[in-house]
């Protein structure tokens, strides 16, 4: 992962340990602004929560596009003393409860954690009865020792099945015991600062607070992290180094994204995807990514990326198919609540599944603002009903998947 980013005045951010980010309930969108009856420190843990909600619902219900590639997905984001700068140490003990162990930093609703009990401020002593490491709060130099430790003990027991993990709350200790989901392989970080950026290295994805702030609506979010989580999943990182690009991080704006066009242009493509199969509303897609490429100004014009024009061409046919793949998803939800009352239980897609996203509130695809963006793109009528027959497809894999 890259160099943790030194904040001021909360000096330095805690991997989002995705060991578990994606149940059967979401909570609502976060709103953009933070709270004002916040203080920074619940304003951190709002922006972590928001993050890790996000990536947990990406990661679980895109499983079926990296079969090679998944990782428990428990729900929950790490953080220890450590990590933070030594002016900041006594008020995140105070603000968080933490004291040696690795602590919870929040927990994603309907997620295992959630459900087994696990619960924001608990410490975690071990797991399977094997003791999780202790953070060095005498280091002066904050570092992520503990936890990328803590991270590798857990993403290991997890692996093999139900786990129990022994916590510390409020002086008393307790036992809570779950089985992870699995999803798509990617640690996603926040780190602060106010830079607007996130980029992938391969492994992981780091998002900005900056960047997390310019997202009015979790979609808005899910399309910056589906498009980091793209670059991984498409092996970008090693594909630069083979090329002997001079960075193996690819970001989403700026210099030292992708060395390659093709690369961006791809990670577009499959993002949207990502965003779709999850189920969120990117009808604002194309008002959000065409205000954040002018914002970066000639930066985001640079010979790395596609011309603004180009990517946002290939993001309004990518959020058209995605229109269709959410009305598709809607018709086996809606099939499948019929079923429960009683109606048509020989339905393929009337079978239940252990996650539903709930009722989709966005346009049909017909009525969809974008389709009016579309239709020139797309160009042939044969082409459209061949894209319609493709995601009927792939909305009953996922429906079959989910049952």
């Amino acid at each position: 992962m890259p160099s943790l980013i030194p904040r001021h005045p909360i000096s330095i951010r805690r991997l989002a340990i995705l060991v578990a980010v994606l149940g059967c309930a979401f909570a609502a969108p976060f709103a953009a602004a933070a709270s004002p009856q916040l203080d920074r420190w619940e304003q951190l843990r709002a922006q972590d929560l928001r993050v890790a909600r996000v990536a947990y619902r990406l990661s679980v219900l895109n499983a079926g596009l990296c079969p090679n590639a998944l990782a428990p997905q428990a729900g929950f984001v790490l953080h220890s003393i450590e990590q933070y700068d030594v002016v900041d140490r006594q008020g995140a003990a105070r603000s968080f409860g933490l004291g040696s162990y690795v602590g919870v930093m929040a927990v994603v609703a309907g997620s295992p954690a959630q459900r087994s009990g696990l619960a924001a401020d608990d410490q975690i002593v071990s797991v399977n009865g094997r003791a999780l490491p202790v953070a060095d709060a005498a280091d002066a130099v904050p570092n992520r020792t503990a936890v990328g430790l803590a991270q590798a003990i857990l993403a290991t027991e997890m692996a093999k099945g139900e786990v129990v993990l022994r916590i510390s709350r409020a002086g008393a200790i307790h036992d809570v015991q779950f089985t992870a989901n699995v999803g798509c392989a990617s640690n996603v970080e926040l780190v602060t600062g106010g830079e607007v950026n996130a980029w992938a290295d391969g492994h992981g994805v780091v998002v900005s607070d900056g960047l997390v702030a310019h997202c009015a609506s979790d979609a808005d979010l899910a399309l910056v992290i589906g498009h980091e989580f793209a670059h991984n999943l498409l092996h970008d990182a090693e594909r630069l180094a083979a090329a002997g690009s001079a960075s193996r991080r690819l970001r989403l704006t700026g210099t030292g994204s992708a060395g390659m066009r093709e690369t961006e242009e791809e990670a577009d493509r499959l993002g949207v995807r990502l965003a779709s199969r999850a189920s969120y509303d990117l009808s604002n897609a194309l008002p959000f990514v065409a205000a954040l490429l002018a914002g970066d100004g000639a930066v985001a014009r640079a010979r790395t990326h596609p011309a603004p024009a180009r990517r946002l061409a290939v993001l309004a046919r990518g959020v058209f198919q995605g229109a269709l793949l959410r009305q598709h998803l809607a018709a086996h939800r809606l099939a499948r609540a019929r079923a429960l009352r009683g109606g048509d239980r020989g339905s393929p897609s009337a079978r239940a599944g252990p996650c539903d996203v709930g009722p989709d509130t966005g346009a049909s695809a017909g009525g969809h603002p974008i389709a009016k963006i579309m239709i020139p793109l797309v160009g042939h009528v044969n082409e459209l009903r061949v894209t319609r027959r493709l995601l009927e497809a792939e909305a009953d894999k996922i429906a079959t998947a989910a049952g």
